[in-house]
């Protein structure tokens, strides 16, 4: 028997053998001399030969207009954009009045139209939940969060009207931009918050359950010469968290990075990171530079292997694109990379436009990154690139592009274009990757693409088209499930006790040996391996760690069934205790004797005098006690020995409070009670 194996595992084990030699395989490659437009050929494009499971139109008699595109958990595909007078062999379901937009569910293939619902005659843009499915779209009817299956509309709201763009949240939380308006909704539909900037353009919005958080993009102009891209994040009301990028002109003329740079799109990954994709006009770019610190260099977190994504040998004003991982709670980039084409076949030579101001940036539950958009001669290996074994027909301009990178961004595993036999121009304005399912749409506005295994072998320009690879015709298993999530509380410096931090079902006694898992503890390490153990007929994952910063974190835990690459992830709480002596002032009252109970009484009384309001518990640990002299009441003892009581606070302990807790001593020898206090802080 031959065994035969898909793409994605030829890629993956690829990938995999490559970072297992600390970096990847050594190919031959042509020297180049900075300064004189180097061709550096080290090859670390996997893929020139993209076996895509359809390569289709989507277009009818009264036009069509690609949007977005998804995957939904199931690894369902699911597009938005106008099918005028076409209903792809479906009964169409109407919402909100029916209409030219429409919202289509396809199989992880591509290759079968699960459901096609109309709404509205206009849809801007459309997001999944990477957690329960539901569908967030937006049009000239306002914002919609539709059913899983589309059939339905679970709330809507007409205001904001016609939005550009919308996000969905885990937690099922939706933002939605309208011109420079971010409105925040609950997964019930009830406004959370609602604000307005003042940038020259605001271009994106994203949400984030983990942090609470709403993240825009955009682009200010601080001189009439220069343009400066930002991210920021807010909390749900608006209230400002943090920013990158985000310069004044001052500050970025002082380190001569005068090239103008925008940010178009900003987008939460299926591995909860923060995503950008943003435009720069040339090598004296801010994107070099820390986004929060500009004197500081990105050096090695912006990778480069060749003259595509080293911003070399640079003349003239071509475009070039660049995106970047972002810490979501903090805007800490933690990975960048530029994307450019090149004038010359070979990769010599000065560069040429990729244009991402109507792309779209994803990633996956690894962090594998998926960047779309427009691109002039030539991106990669252009001309040796096919899809479906058939080779991409000759540039006649401006085309749609794919890119996938590795999650290390030390690989390119898919760079192409779809330009058919005699060419195709256009544009790729989304991309979608989840679950080893990979989907991009173009507009196709000239020429033609191919098309393979397709719904629509032809159509014409303009015309919407989707092509989707890595997905099976298989019915997908049902989702792992989140059973319940775990909480574990410790000390700064303390290594944590293995405990379980998040309980799945997938079926019944599924076997453990199948399923890998990781716990990320926030803590600035990333992702730490777990295991995974079978309880109750469901899976157990367990881990430890050990936290150097005292704070409220929440560790993202996540579980894959790897012969089905499905994934499903839970968000822990780890508290461990925050000193706040230095912020609280500290006294007791006088100690009295009980002949009752023959201890010896005493109230603790703290005043919080840091600069906000507190809630959770409070842990008074009294150190330097007498030898004899021993805590009646104690809760228990820090990891040096110091007995404490732990007070649990019913209402916020407001700036200026006193908060009062009583120490009972047992005291048989009669010693002076002495002790000095130390105060921690266990947030909710």
């Amino acid at each position: 028997m031959v065994k035969t194996t898909s793409w994605a595992e030829r890629a993956k084990s690829t990938t995999s053998r490559m970072e297992a030699r600390g970096g990847l395989e050594k190919r031959p490659r042509r020297s180049w001399k900075p300064g004189r437009g180097g061709n550096e050929l080290e090859v670390r494009q996997l893929l020139s030969n993209l076996p895509v499971t359809t390569a289709t139109y989507l277009h009818g008699p009264g036009g069509s207009l690609a949007r977005a595109v998804d995957i939904a958990p199931d690894s369902t595909i699911v597009y938005a954009g106008i099918l005028a007078g076409e209903n792809l062999g479906t009964t169409p379901v109407n919402l909100l009045g029916g209409g030219d937009a429409v919202v289509v569910r396809l199989d992880a293939t591509g290759q079968t139209v699960q459901s096609l619902t109309r709404i509205g005659n206009v849809v801007n843009d459309m997001e999944v939940s990477a957690s329960n499915g539901r569908i967030a779209v937006g049009g000239n009817f306002g914002v919609a969060v539709l059913a899983p299956d589309g059939g339905s509309v679970v709330w809507s709201s007409a205001t904001p009207a016609n939005p550009s763009r919308v996000s969905i949240a885990r937690n099922g939380e939706v933002a939605v931009l309208a011109s420079k308006t971010i409105s925040v909704f609950t997964p019930t539909g009830a406004p959370a918050g609602s604000w307005t900037l003042t940038d020259t353009s605001v271009t994106d919005v994203a949400i984030d359950s983990v942090t609470q958080s709403v993240f825009v993009s955009g682009y200010q102009q601080v001189s009439p010469i220069l343009k400066t891209p930002f991210v920021r994040a807010y909390a749900y009301d608006g209230t400002f968290k943090w920013r990158a990028y985000d310069w004044t002109n001052a500050e970025l003329t002082a380190q001569n990075l005068m090239a103008d740079s925008e940010a178009y799109r900003v987008q939460i990954g299926r591995d909860d990171n923060l995503y950008m994709l943003a435009s720069t006009d040339g090598g004296n770019n801010p994107f070099a530079r820390d986004p929060q610190n500009l004197t500081t260099p990105m050096g090695s977190r912006n990778v480069g292997f060749d003259n595509y994504n080293r911003p070399i040998a640079l003349s003239g004003s071509s475009r070039l694109a660049y995106y970047v991982r972002l810490n979501p709670a903090t805007g800490e980039a933690l990975r960048g990379q530029f994307l450019l084409a090149r004038l010359a076949a070979d990769g010599s030579g000065r560069q040429n436009t990729i244009g991402v101001s109507n792309g779209s940036i994803a990633a996956d539950q690894t962090g594998r990154v998926i960047v779309s958009g427009q691109a002039f001669a030539r991106i990669a290996a252009r001309d040796v690139q096919q899809i479906a074994a058939t080779t991409v027909g000759p540039y006649t301009g401006g085309e749609g592009f794919v890119m996938v990178a590795s999650a290390n961004f030390n690989a390119r595993e898919v760079y192409t274009v779809f330009g058919g036999a005699t060419g195709g121009n256009g544009n790729a304005p989304a991309a979608a990757i989840s679950n080893g399912v990979h989907a991009v749409v173009l507009q196709n506005t000239s020429g033609s693409l191919i098309t393979h295994q397709a719904l629509q072998s032809s159509a014409t320009t303009p015309a919407a088209y989707l092509a989707a690879w890595g997905g099976t015709s298989t019915p997908a298993p049902g989702a792992i499930a989140v059973v319940s999530t775990g909480v574990v509380e410790g000390w700064p410096g303390t290594a944590l006790a293995p405990t379980e931090m998040a309980r799945f079902s997938d079926g019944t006694n599924p076997n453990p040996a199948e399923y890998t898992a990781t716990i990320d503890w926030k803590d600035g390490h990333g992702p730490q391996l777990a295991t995974v153990a079978l309880v109750g007929g469901q899976l157990a994952v367990r881990g430890a760690s050990t936290y150097n910063l005292g704070g409220r974190y929440e560790p993202t835990v996540r579980i894959t069934h790897t012969p089905t690459n499905r994934t499903a992830t839970a968000h822990g709480v780890a508290r461990i205790a925050r000193d706040i002596n230095a912020v609280t002032n500290r006294g007791r009252s006088a100690i009295l004797f009980n002949r009752a109970s023959r201890q010896y009484l005493t109230t603790a009384q703290i005043v919080n005098q840091g600069s906000i309001a507190l809630t959770g518990r409070v842990r008074i640990a009294l150190e330097n006690l007498p030898v004899g002299v021993a805590l009646a009441n104690r809760s228990g003892t820090t990891p040096n020995g110091h007995p404490f009581v732990e007070v649990s606070l019913t209402s916020p302990w407001g700036i200026g409070q006193t908060l009062n807790a009583s120490l009972r001593f047992l005291n048989p020898q009669l010693r002076p009670i002495t002790f000095a206090m130390r105060v921690f802080h266990l947030a909710d």
